[in-house]
């Protein structure tokens, strides 16, 4: 599974390499390899939806006044469903930002998925707290 259009990180095969049981490495491969995937999928996922939103919030609210301010230079009746279209638009994907909090869980997901990732470096390469110098 790619982690954010890149790939994830190889954690299968570093697990592979390190000096624990086979039934250790299953443990660690089956939770923890999951749950890194896991977390990269919703992260991804969460962050086209933040951009995505945030994108069509921004461009529309600059887009808007321009045609406003074209409206009434000319008769046409269609800038004006265009504009109203544009503004319905913004103001759904900004009510949908603020009622789902997608802010919140875009910065939650990602700062859990870099703890995790981080955690998995840190036992792999028993830096840390798993270093042996915090525990005995």
């Amino acid at each position: 599974m790619a982690c954010c259009k890149k790939r994830a990180p190889p954690f299968s095969e570093v697990i592979d390499n390190l000096e624990l049981s086979a039934t250790q490495k299953n443990i660690l491969k089956e939770r923890y390899v999951v749950l890194v995937e896991q977390m990269c999928y919703r992260a991804y996922r969460i962050s086209i939806i933040y951009h995505v939103s945030h994108a069509v919030v921004t461009v529309g609210s600059l887009v808007v006044p321009a045609f406003r301010s074209i409206q009434y230079m000319t008769t046409e009746n269609q800038i004006y469903w265009v504009t109203w279209v544009i503004s319905l638009l913004v103001t759904t994907c900004n009510g949908l930002l603020t009622l789902f909090k997608i802010d919140k869980k875009y910065m939650f997901l990602h700062t859990n998925k870099e703890h995790i990732v981080s955690e998995g470096w840190q036992y792999a390469g028993l830096s840390g707290r798993y270093s042996g110098f915090y525990t005995p």
